[in-house]
């Protein structure tokens, strides 16, 4: 019986711990549909300049225009979490060249 209630304990926390909403309350992140911050995106003038891997295998995505900028942390089910910290004003945008 003890080793059903520890499998169990430890399913259920391996499954809570992995989920995206678990990984954006300890980030404290704000998750939205790929729908409603393309359109913040997209309402802000912002292009897609950079996308990558984590070594947490999270993926980033760094999106720009002259005056501000957006890191989204995409989750494996769609959603693109951000926070306050994560948003900004774009002192500088140097394109440079594409690799």
């Amino acid at each position: 019986m003890l080793r059903i209630l520890l499998a169990l304990t430890c399913f259920t926390f391996v499954l809570y711990y992995s989920s995206p909403v678990a990984v954006a309350q300890q980030f404290n992140l704000q998750c939205f549909p790929e729908n409603e911050a393309k359109k913040v995106l997209k309402e802000n003038n912002e292009k897609l300049i950079f996308t990558g891997i984590s070594k947490n295998n999270f993926v980033i995505q760094l999106w720009s225009s002259s005056k501000t900028f957006s890191i989204f942390i995409r989750t494996p089910d769609g959603l693109y979490c951000t926070s306050q910290d994560k948003l900004g004003r774009t002192l500088e945008l140097n394109l440079g060249t594409p690799t």
